[in-house]
This record gives structure tokens, C-alpha cells and sequence, in this order.
């Protein structure tokens, strides 16, 4: 349930602020793209998140979560047949607002979906996966 939650709370932010640049400021995409770009970012971060974050500090993932969804609106908007020169700008407002968000959100996962062990440090993903299946057995 933690998972459907932390998705959705990524879902939901990246979708209004791609949203509000994308639609409102640059004025040149329709809602299907945005939603779709929208959507694509946010599935691709999280699971970014569960695979790199744990692993490194949160300030690198913050850092690699920016130029990602950087060169992600990029590709994706040269794929869809815009020029990405006239959007640079839009494009580091969203990634740099993202990153925002990441820095927060990473600790948001880190208390919730990552728990601590016994002597409180950080669990990373792999071994809390590890653990639990030893519990489960």
C-alpha cells in the first residue's frame, strides 16, 4: 500500500507541474502529450527511485533525477516532432522544480517505504528484499 501511495503522490506532482508549464507557459502541447509525457517521467523516476536512490546519497539521486528528466523531456519532445531548442527553458523549469520536489520526496520514501534496521541505519532495497524473504520462509 506504501507503494500505490508514494506512486501516486509522484504521479500527481509531476502531472500538475509538467502540466502548468507544458500547457499553460509554452502553450504548445495538448493535453494528451502532457499526460502521456507526464506519465512516462513518473514511472520512469519511481522506479528509479526503488532501484538507484537506496543506493546512493540523496543529493546525487536529486542531482541524476534532474538531468534525467532533462534529457527524458528532451528526447521525448523531439520524438514528437518539436524543435527542443525553443523549449530549453521550460524544460530546466521542469527539471528544476522536479528536483525539488525529489529532495523531498526521496526522504518521504526513505521513512516510509525503506525501513531502518535494528541500529538504525538506512536498509537498502536490495537487502530489505532479501530480508523479507528470509521472513517470509
Amino acid at each position: 500500500m506504501h507503494h500505490v501511495i508514494a506512486l501516486l503522490i509522484k504521479i500527481g506532482f509531476t502531472v500538475f507541474l509538467i502540466g502548468i508549464v507544458l500547457l499553460i507557459i509554452l502553450n504548445e502541447f495538448n493535453i494528451a502529450e502532457t499526460a502521456a509525457v507526464s506519465l512516462l517521467i513518473a514511472l520512469f523516476l519511481y522506479i528509479f527511485d526503488l532501484t538507484i536512490m537506496p543506493r546512493i546519497k540523496n543529493i546525487y539521486s536529486v542531482l541524476a533525477d534532474t538531468v534525467t528528466v532533462f534529457l527524458l523531456l528532451w528526447f521525448l519532445g523531439s520524438w514528437m516532432g518539436r524543435e527542443p531548442v525553443e523549449y530549453y527553458i521550460g524544460f530546466a523549469i521542469v527539471s528544476v522544480s522536479l528536483g525539488v520536489f525529489e529532495f523531498f520526496y526521496h526522504r518521504f520514501l526513505l521513512s516510509r517505504i525503506f525501513p531502518k534496521d535494528e541500529e538504525g541505519e538506512q536498509s537498502r532495497y536490495g537487502e530489505t528484499r532479501e530480508n523479507t524473504n528470509k521472513i517470509n520462509e
